[in-house]
Formats: C-alpha cells, sequence, structure tokens
C-alpha cells in the first residue's frame, strides 16, 4: 500500500497512475525510469481494469504533458530536468 499526501484531491486515477510511472520523476528523484516490464507489473497490480484501459489510452498524452513541464523546468535553470524530458520522450 502506498499512501501520498503531497498533493491530495479528488481526481482522475488515470492522472496519479501516470504521475506514479512517469519516466521523468523517476528520474528526477534518482530511481531511473522504470522498465517496461515493471511498468506492465504495476498496471497488472491495479486492481480497477477500466482505470487501466483509460491510462493506456491517454498515456501517449500524459508523456507530451509531462515533457512540456520538463522543457520548462530546464527553462528555469533545473538541469535534471533535461535527462527526464528526454526520458518522457523516449516512451512517447
Amino acid at each position: 500500500m502506498l499512501i501520498d499526501w503531497q498533493c491530495p484531491a479528488i481526481g482522475d486515477a488515470t492522472a496519479d497512475l501516470a504521475i506514479a510511472l512517469s519516466p521523468a520523476m523517476h528520474v528526477v528523484y534518482g530511481a531511473g525510469a522504470l522498465p517496461p516490464a515493471d511498468e506492465f507489473t504495476a498496471l497488472q497490480a491495479y486492481p480497477d481494469a477500466s482505470v487501466i484501459e483509460r491510462y493506456l489510452s491517454l498515456k501517449p498524452f500524459f508523456h507530451w504533458r509531462m515533457a512540456a513541464y520538463c522543457a520548462w523546468k530546464v527553462a528555469q535553470g533545473e538541469a535534471v530536468y533535461a535527462r527526464a524530458f528526454e526520458a518522457e520522450l523516449s516512451r512517447i
């Protein structure tokens, strides 16, 4: 079980999956992007198949959104986001 108190809100679970599985977030926080097999395993553990299906259909858009965010962070002087940007683009 994982509880993330950083940004509690009611919203679409696909957005939570996108952040949790984001290659950029894993790069920024030092773990490196999840291998696709680990991402698959994480999705298989999620209890709602309809959310997984919706996430998979939206996944390219989530990657583009995160890549745009990373580009903005690089422009703000945060160099680690350059690698994060590349990690997101590699999954589109």
